[in-house]
């Protein structure tokens, strides 16, 4: 399965205009190379996962959620840092922003599981 990373950020950017509102003009210069960089992780947590599964080297998936979790954490952060949103209004943007690579990804994990 092939997936386009470019397009995953685009939709990844208009999620996030949405979710943050009128507070999206201090993240979006930045965001576009975070969700690059997120999508592209994921991408490579996804394939060291399913290498995994076919006993091919890689890592386990409980190894891949952490990953998944750290790279979250890193992102959370820097909005947070940025924008001055509390913690939580931050989480519920990113929720909203993550679903579209749960969507992206999730015929890839279910090929994996």
């Amino acid at each position: 399965m092939s997936l386009d990373v470019e397009a995953i950020v685009q939709k990844m950017m208009s999620s996030a205009s949405t979710a943050f509102g009128e507070k999206w003009s201090q993240v979006e210069d930045f965001a576009e190379s975070e969700f690059k960089a997120l999508a592209t992780s994921m991408v490579e947590i996804s394939r060291n996962v399913a290498r995994h599964e076919l006993g091919q080297g890689g890592y386990d998936l409980p190894t891949g959620k952490a990953l998944f979790r750290m790279h979250r954490l890193t992102l959370e952060q820097a909005f947070v840092a940025v924008t001055a949103m509390v913690l939580v209004a931050v989480q519920s943007a990113l929720d909203a922003i993550l679903g579209v690579l749960a969507e992206a990804f999730s015929e890839l994990v279910d090929l994996i599981l």
